[in-house]
């Protein structure tokens, strides 16, 4: 499974690593790839969509777990866990998460970038804040809207991650036989 970089200025920077256990425990753990800054957590609030702190700072990475149970952890975020579908039985799509960055150079650089990776080029001439949607879809779900990158795994769900900004597209299909837990 390839991790999705972005580049911009002739610069790759880090964003998302995806691991999907399918072969362990079927859980999908998505984590974005930015060194913790040492700043509170903040979040949307009040009608005038001032930013409010929320939490402690981050000591780890930002990760959600997709249990095949359907418990969906946020690790090191203020969000509660939530019981949905589980992830063999997912129908529809689910968004996951909402990720706001004041600028693309604002993530951690990456100096070497293996062949396996997804590269997403925005244009050099954007600059300010980028938007970016992460959501779960069922196998046969039909997208409305373009992603700006589809990670497919096969008979079991695909992860689709949005962009309010205009960058060229990507799309990684996994191969791999759907493999129940416990079975090798």
């Amino acid at each position: 499974m390839p991790n999705l970089l972005l580049r911009q200025n002739g610069k790759t920077f880090k964003f998302l690593k995806v691991e999907f256990r399918d072969r362990v425990d079927g859980s999908l753990y998505v984590i974005f790839d930015r060194a913790p800054n040492g700043s509170e957590t903040l979040n949307w609030g009040g009608r005038n969509g001032t930013a409010i702190v929320a939490g402690p700072a981050r000591k780890k990475r930002f990760r959600i777990s997709y249990h095949e149970s359907g418990t969906v952890v946020f690790h090191e975020h203020v969000a509660e866990t939530i019981y949905d579908d589980q992830i063999s039985e997912l129908s529809g799509a689910r968004d996951l998460a909402i990720i706001s960055l004041p600028s693309i150079d604002r993530l951690d650089l990456e100096e070497n970038v293996p062949s396996s990776d997804a590269v997403i080029d925005f244009p050099n001439d954007h600059s300010g804040r980028i938007t970016f949607k992460i959501a779960l879809t069922a196998p046969d779900f039909q997208i409305a809207e373009s992603p700006i990158a589809l990670i497919s795994y096969t008979g079991w769900f695909a992860i689709a991650v949005y962009s309010f900004a205009k960058s060229t597209w990507y799309s990684y299909r996994s191969e791999r036989p759907r493999h129940h837990r416990g079975s090798q």
